[in-house]
């Protein structure tokens, strides 16, 4: 089912990138040829003018994904974490691994375990299903603000409860290197 919605939802996106490029060079295209371009000159005029219109809006973009960025980073990225470890300590998540590729990972562990809670296993079959509506609806951004939050959280999240490693034996905080303990 989720291979299904990804298809379409990539299908359907890019239909539009590719109708609405179309648009774009049939409208300037028109325009060219009422400045008394010849259909030859209008068609040149016409993908001059996209390539730097889309190069321009390319650029634009940029700007405001580095806006956006900036004020993530600075204002909302550590008071998410916050959020997400309070959540974790009330959902009483399992203590993670000591390393992991990713935070999918982590939260299709907890989905798996026997010994999580329901609501641990809620709560991170919902993460997990934030991570895989971002990425079918081509929220890569969005995404990746997530994998940020997720992973720093689970860093967090373990340094206060400890840590498992790869054999199951339990670290503690107290056990954990100076850099890694909470302060």
């Amino acid at each position: 089912m989720a291979t299904q919605f990804q298809s379409a939802a990539r299908r359907s996106y890019w239909f539009s990138v590719l109708f609405s490029s179309l648009v774009d060079f049939v409208v300037i295209f028109v325009i060219a040829l009422f400045f008394d371009y010849t259909a030859g000159q209008a068609l040149i005029v016409a993908l001059i003018a996209i390539a730097v219109l889309y190069i321009f809006q390319l650029l634009y973009s940029l700007l405001g994904v580095i806006k956006v960025a900036i004020l993530f980073y600075w204002f909302d990225k550590k008071a998410r974490v916050q959020a997400t470890v309070d959540e974790m300590i009330a959902r009483r998540m399992p203590k993670p691994m000591r390393f992991y590729a990713d935070a999918s990972e982590y939260l299709l562990s907890v989905v798996k375990s026997d010994a999580a809670s329901t609501d641990a296993k809620l709560y991170a079959g919902a993460a997990l299903g934030s991570i895989d509506t971002l990425r079918a609806t081509n929220r890569i951004y969005l995404l990746i603000n997530l994998g940020l939050v997720l992973e720093d959280a689970i860093k967090e999240y373990g340094r206060r409860v400890g840590f498992v490693w790869d054999d199951g034996s339990n670290i503690a905080p107290e056990d954990l290197d100076d850099d890694e303990r909470v302060t």
